[in-house]
């Protein structure tokens, strides 16, 4: 139902979109993408590996920027394509820099331990969903754990990886 709900709010509004599941359904536009394990919330990390695999195998070179939330995620497009098309922002993506964006928090408070809830989503540029996908079966990039919080493996492996990449958050200054 909520996969309904994105296709007929928000996702027309991206220029381009795929919404990938367990499970194809032609009849809803679903992509059926495999991953290792139960489906199970406590398996969203082996999911979340496959729809990024997924993502890079299929789409990596038709854009410069991809967004990845849950079914219940409701995005602005025209804000956030409005928030890539500033200077600072286009000038590292432009010079191959990679970039990881979205809402950061803390891991327990810890200040040294950030990641991009995956309740917001968060988005990558090209030259991270690269760096990403060539460290996913990485020992760093924990490949056989499961667990629910993918979102901060997706952070640790990040981090942990040839580019020690870390979280950008995209809140202002009000929020």
């Amino acid at each position: 139902k909520n996969a309904r709900t994105a296709a007929e709010t928000w996702l027309p509004r991206c220029d381009g979109a795929v919404i990938l599941s367990d499970q194809s359904d032609s009849e809803e536009g679903i992509v059926g993408v495999p991953h290792e394990g139960k489906e199970e919330y406590n398996n969203i990390w082996q999911k979340q590996r496959s729809n990024w695999r997924y993502i890079y195998e299929y789409y990596r070179d038709d854009f410069d920027y991809f967004h990845i939330g849950g079914d219940d995620t409701f995005v602005i497009a025209d804000n956030l394509r409005s928030f890539l098309a500033r200077p600072e922002i286009r000038e590292q993506n432009d010079a191959g820099h990679p970039l990881y964006l979205g809402r950061r928090m803390k891991v327990g408070g810890n200040a040294n331990h950030l990641f991009n809830t995956g309740g917001a989503g968060y988005v990558f540029n090209r030259a991270a969903l690269e760096l990403f996908y060539d460290s996913l079966d990485e020992s760093f990039c924990a490949p056989h754990r499961h667990g629910f919080y993918e979102d901060v493996l997706v952070a640790d492996c990040l981090k942990n990886g040839p580019a020690h990449l870390v979280p950008i958050d995209t809140r202002d200054s009000s929020g």
